[in-house]
């Protein structure tokens, strides 16, 4: 085994992840699971009851996805990973609503939002949205500028709300990448890296709680090591942004470095595509892959967020759906390589 004497889990992070909060999952087992990878943070992915209006009074509710989310499974999931020294952080999105924020009563405003042309005149059918599944809670997840003042201080005092109830050590901040140009309810194009150090920034104030923020790509990537008051430096690698390549993963990570010398988390999906073409079956990672791939990364001095649930491995965005499965072997040999 090992022992990590870090004062902090900032200096040597090995950062997971959990996705299943149903009354019937066993938080002890769970977390036993992942401390036998060494894992010293979590990240709580899609626990949240509406992105913008993460906190629910109630003892269950529904995710994004509709699936149950129950209370006693989160508060015990945070509970035991504070048992084994991991750090919990709360998922949320920087920006997002859910379709019909307007008239749902919790008071957003649509002149907080990011629009897809300077005319003006806004309406929700201007606003930039990500789309989701028809079959989910909301068919859209509708975006604000996260250096608007109002919006910070509305989706701060939910979040607040989430740190009162749970005890979360910080927030996981997610964003949706490169959007090309968007504007202001001002009119005014909104330089969308300077604005999320800023609402980081704003965050860390209000809440004081740490922060970790997602510059999906590497978009954003060096104002965040400039400027920005997270734990770490976290960037989820696409292919289409620009990382292709193992020599592309160095790059990123020393031209980081020259911005600042804060930890580096590198959320990669492994065998996606292989991942996309096996629904339904029980296939397993191709195992050369993904201990090259965590030898290059970390060698390259960055940690890969890959391992979560019960000893589970990323192959997809979307955390929950884990249609590939570690083999024994892998299984050991990741283990080791911890």
């Amino acid at each position: 085994s090992a022992v990590d004497v870090s004062s902090d889990w900032r200096r040597f992070p090995r950062y997971g992840f959990l996705s299943q909060f149903g009354a019937d999952v066993d938080a002890a087992a769970t977390v036993a699971a992942l401390n036998r990878f060494h894992l010293n943070a979590l990240q709580f992915y899609d626990w949240q009851w509406q992105h913008h209006r993460p906190y629910s009074p109630a003892a269950s509710w529904p995710d994004i996805a509709g699936r149950s989310t129950a209370r006693e499974t989160v508060a015990a999931l945070i509970e035991q990973a504070h048992a084994r020294g991991m750090l919990a952080f709360n998922y949320n999105l920087a920006y997002g609503a859910y379709d019909n924020y307007w008239r749902d009563g919790s008071g957003v405003k649509t002149e907080w939002g990011l629009f897809k042309s300077g005319g003006g005149n806004y309406t929700p059918e201007q606003q930039d949205f990500h789309p989701l599944p028809a079959s989910w809670p909301s068919s859209k997840l509708f975006l604000f500028d996260p250096a608007n003042r109002e919006w910070q201080a509305y989706i701060f005092g939910p979040e607040r709300a989430v740190f009162e109830h749970f005890a979360f050590d910080g927030w996981h901040i997610d964003t949706l990448g490169k959007r090309g140009l968007l504007w202001n309810w001002n009119r005014q194009i909104v330089n969308l890296p300077l604005a999320y150090a800023d609402f980081v920034n704003a965050a860390r104030a209000a809440l004081g709680k740490r922060m970790i923020f997602n510059a999906v790509g590497g978009y954003g990537l060096n104002d965040l090591a400039d400027k920005a008051d997270v734990d770490v430096l976290y960037a989820e690698l696409w292919e289409n942004d620009g990382t292709s390549t193992y020599g592309d993963i160095v790059d990123l990570v020393e031209k980081t470095r020259a911005h600042s010398d804060k930890a580096i988390v590198l959320p990669a999906y492994m065998n996606r595509d292989y991942a996309n073409a096996s629904a339904g079956g029980a296939h397993t990672f191709r195992e050369p892959s993904v201990r090259l791939a965590d030898a290059a990364i970390f060698a390259a001095g960055a940690d890969h967020l890959e391992l979560g649930d019960q000893a589970g491995m990323l192959s997809k965005e979307y955390f929950p759906s884990q249609p590939l499965v570690i083999g024994d072997t892998l299984r050991a040999a990741v283990q080791e390589s911890y």
